[in-house]
């Protein structure tokens, strides 16, 4: 069995397959900078054998981490709970991707935009157009060649309405919910209505009006694919249409395990 370990901005997602790139079982934990080893070990260990997971059966972890002060606790913590574990794969520079990064420094793109990537390569037509939304939303195009040319990336709508309530005393600090389209209206006629509609349009007319110049700069019409923990949130509110793929990282870190390595670290930074 393989293990994915994605820990992002705010939660921590760990996804097992078997011989396929199809997710059997998902667990989630919300990203917390103060929990140790241990106590991710614990949580971890209980989760797993709650869903009915044998902890013998993951031979080979890989993990992605955008948060570097839980790269260590979060290895450890799987190599304490998954005794079976023969090989832990950090997602970082000198990995075959199936892909070519074509930016300035390379090394800066996110561990968890090359997982998107490289599942974006194998699963899509290209070009293609991939929008991760979650703590920020970042959309990042890969072009006929497999060639990642660049991204850009916003606050998310999360994190546009912590940052309203925060910058502005009298205004509440709202949570995303499950609004449509049709219970947000463009205007609001009060103030939590207005504010929703500030994050949740924004995001998605800022993904609309990259889609449309990207299309017109590059003379192609791109495929579209979502995914992150707020794309079923945000794509319905786009004009243009998003597949939305939950487990487009999970998948692509599975591809980045699976595939020849030249060199596989036993731990994030090890030579």
């Amino acid at each position: 069995m393989l293990l994915t370990v994605d820990i992002g901005n705010s939660s921590i997602v760990l996804s097992f397959f078997g011989d396929s790139p199809e997710v059997r079982e998902r667990l989630r934990l919300g990203t917390d900078e103060r929990r140790t080893a241990d106590e991710y070990a614990g949580v971890i260990r209980s989760l797993s054998l709650a869903r009915g997971i044998d902890p013998g059966e993951v031979r080979t972890a890989v993990l992605s981490c955008v948060v570097p002060v839980l790269a260590a606790p979060l290895s450890d913590a799987v190599r304490q709970v998954f005794p079976s574990l023969e090989r832990l794969v950090p997602v970082g520079p000198g990995m075959r991707t199936g892909f070519i990064i074509r930016t300035e420094n390379p090394s800066e793109v996110g561990s968890d935009l090359v997982a998107d990537a490289a599942c974006a390569v194998k699963e899509y037509p290209l070009p293609l157009l991939v929008a991760d939304l979650g703590t920020m939303s970042v959309l990042m195009l890969i072009n006929e060649n497999s060639e990642f040319t660049g991204t850009v990336i916003f606050p998310g709508v999360q994190t546009v309405l912590r940052s309203t309530a925060e910058s502005a005393a009298q205004l509440p600090e709202l949570s995303v919910g499950t609004c449509g389209p049709e219970a947000v209206p463009l205007l609001g006629r009060n103030t939590a209505a207005s504010i929703r509609a500030g994050a949740l349009w924004a995001n998605a007319m800022w993904i609309d009006a990259y889609v449309e110049r990207l299309e017109h700069e590059t003379g192609k019409t791109l495929n579209l694919v979502a995914t992150g923990g707020l794309a079923g949130t945000v794509i319905p509110f786009c004009r243009h249409g998003f597949r939305v793929d939950p487990d487009l990282t999970a998948k692509g870190l599975y591809y980045l395990g699976t595939a020849p390595q030249k060199r596989l670290s036993a731990r994030p930074g090890e030579p």
